[in-house]
């Protein structure tokens, strides 16, 4: 059994029709997660931002930057 890590969706989202197709892609990923048996926890984005670069508001760039620095 595997465990894994997805961010939650950005409710506050200025482009909606964004966010409705990245909610069933997101949607779609767990479900292929429950059925292999696995289990998952969702995280928040400004937790997973904070996690990465020690700041709850880091932009995109700065986030690719520090994970292909560190991993």
């Amino acid at each position: 059994m595997l465990f894994f890590s997805i961010e939650g969706m950005a409710f506050m989202a200025k482009n909606t029709t964004s966010l409705v197709q990245l909610a069933a892609l997101n949607y779609m990923v767990r479900e292929w997660i429950v059925y292999d048996e696995n289990k998952f926890i969702i995280v928040a984005p400004s937790s997973l931002k904070k996690f990465i670069t020690g700041k709850g508001n880091a932009h995109k760039d700065l986030m690719m930057m520090t994970v292909y620095k560190k991993y």
